[in-house]
């Protein structure tokens, strides 16, 4: 088991992710307990992710970098189902982290019709927290090349 302060910090490694699920349809429902979502290339200019987890597990992601174009597409972090409150429109930054209150979290991606899809890659797994507060991780993900980091946020208005 290894335990991670959430003070706005991720510990990683340079593993790989070699059985990780991935990802790149235009939304669906995804119940695996690690996985990664990446871009959707096609027609479609809105797609929807929800990740649910076991009731008891939460949901964690790591986007390690992102940089859509802003005023033509963005992510959406939704904290439980579609519709759900959220952390807001972000189309930038590095090493970003988000923690679920639930065993719920929806990703929606948002581009304008007359724009291609810019790469990203979100990597997601299923946590719960001890009662001192501190996430306990029991599915380590090790995201390549994220390093412990403050992040920096690209928000869309």
């Amino acid at each position: 088991m290894v335990k991670v302060n959430l003070a706005g910090k991720i510990l990683s490694s340079q593993a790989e992710l070699m059985d990780t699920p991935a990802y790149s349809d235009c939304g669906g429902l995804l119940t695996e307990h690690l996985g990664k979502i990446s871009n959707y290339v096609g027609p479609k200019t809105v797609c929807v992710w929800t990740i649910q987890e076991n009731p008891g597990l939460h949901v964690a992601l790591v986007i390690p970098a992102l940089n859509l174009t802003c005023n033509k597409e963005y992510l959406e972090i939704q904290d439980g189902p579609p519709g759900s409150e959220s952390y807001g429109k972000i189309c930038e930054g590095l090493v970003l982290t988000f923690h679920s209150s639930s065993n719920i979290m929806t990703i929606k991606y948002t581009r304008k019709s007359d724009h291609s899809a810019s790469p990203f890659d979100v990597y997601y797994y299923a946590d719960s927290k001890d009662d001192t507060g501190i996430l306990v991780v029991t599915t380590v993900v090790a995201v390549p090349a994220v390093v412990a980091a403050a992040p920096q946020v690209g928000l869309v208005s």
